[in-house]
């Protein structure tokens, strides 16, 4: 492969093998590489639904919302942030990475970091503008970082006593929006409409313990 290409790939799952510097090739959504960059030991049982890599910097998304980083360079692309989870999606730059989380903020480290004169390579690539939110994609270049936008985003639903259900609505101030509810994905009952006066929302059904099983959505007309 080109070292300047990069390459995502999504699997299945990929499950990973403790002790071992590289899951077993063939193995039915095994996370499989070649030559002397590898992947790291990792636990036991982990699944993996995502590979980005890029001039010898790889980054894995494990179906728990949780991230594994190997090879890298000097600048730091490869120290993951600790405590970093709910990740719904990955990229990879020249010598930085983005997570997207789940709640539709994005999370950037390696090069392109603020105040460090000392970084050769720091164009801002990993700097995420403050207030961006609503991303459905990112995308890393070489020197730079692209986030699409759009949504809405739902978070998971949250039990309230007295059987309600919250949920928060991560979107865009000034756009519309819909959060219906549904039993079986095919009929949707709308619960609310309303123009978003914040980025973030919170919505809550009183109803929905009245259901033995409950799924939401959102959309943007």
């Amino acid at each position: 492969m080109n070292a300047g290409r990069a390459l995502l790939l999504t699997v299945v799952c990929a499950a990973a093998l403790a002790g071992e510097a590289q899951p077993l090739a063939g193995q039915a959504g095994a996370v499989a590489g070649w030559v002397p960059i590898v992947m790291p030991p990792v636990e036991r049982g982990a699944c993996f639904k995502a590979v980005a890599t890029r001039y010898g910097s790889s980054l894995a998304l494990a179906s728990g919302g949780t991230v594994v980083a190997w090879g890298g360079s000097d600048d730091g692309d490869c120290a993951v942030p600790p405590g970093l989870s709910e990740v719904a999606g990955i990229a990879v730059g020249l010598s930085h990475m983005l997570a997207l989380k789940s709640d539709g903020t994005v999370l950037g480290w390696g090069a392109g970091q603020p105040n460090n004169p000392s970084d050769p390579f720091g164009f801002g690539q990993s700097t995420v503008p403050a207030g961006l939110n609503g991303v459905v994609a990112v995308a890393a270049g070489t020197w730079n970082s692209v986030a699409l936008v759009g949504g809405p985003v739902l978070t998971p639903p949250a039990p309230q006593p007295g059987g309600s259900m919250q949920l928060t609505l991560n979107g865009i101030a000034g756009w519309r929006y819909t959060v219906s509810g549904s039993t079986d994905l095919v009929n949707w009952t709308p619960l609310t409409s309303f123009v978003a006066t914040n980025a973030s929302t919170q919505i809550v059904e009183p109803a929905a313990g009245s259901f033995s099983h409950r799924f939401y959505r959102a959309t943007a007309p």
